[in-house]
């Protein structure tokens, strides 16, 4: 499965996470440790405000959606999902997996590397205010 960004650029810090290639395997998901999901939680909670309440009602948001077909079906429009989730006769926890640890590994690597800074990111993810859909944020073009 491919996910990308409909609007993405190459220098989008958002969109690059959202890429036609995967992550490097060294970032699955299966293998970061709960410590380092913490640490990258509260990296962004200490930046505060809207950044980390988007983020949250964000992923809310897609796990939400993932419950239904209808859902799935958005979730494949809005990020270009190749083949989308409706090509799947069941959808696995590894395909969901795969489709969040595209939406988290910007902040993995912020939060890891400093790569962008957890400001930045934050600067960049929030830049559309507050009555944003917060699942954009995550294909958002960073204008």
């Amino acid at each position: 499965m491919q996910v990308h960004s409909p609007r993405g650029s190459a220098s989008c810090i958002l969109s690059w996470s959202l890429a036609p290639s995967p992550p490097p395997a060294r970032f699955s998901r299966k293998w970061i440790s709960m410590a380092t999901y913490q640490t990258v939680d509260e990296d962004f909670k200490n930046q505060g405000g809207l950044c980390y309440q988007q983020m949250k009602q964000g992923f809310k948001k897609a796990q939400d959606l993932l419950q239904s077909e209808e859902g799935r079906a958005t979730l494949s429009d809005m990020f270009q999902i190749t083949p989308p989730f409706s090509a799947y006769d069941e959808v696995t926890p590894y395909d969901i997996d795969t489709f969040f640890s595209y939406l988290t590994y910007p902040f993995e690597a912020s939060a890891q590397y400093n790569d962008p800074p957890p400001a930045t990111l934050c600067e960049d993810f929030t830049v559309n205010g507050a009555a944003y859909d917060p699942l954009l944020a995550f294909t958002d073009d960073c204008r």
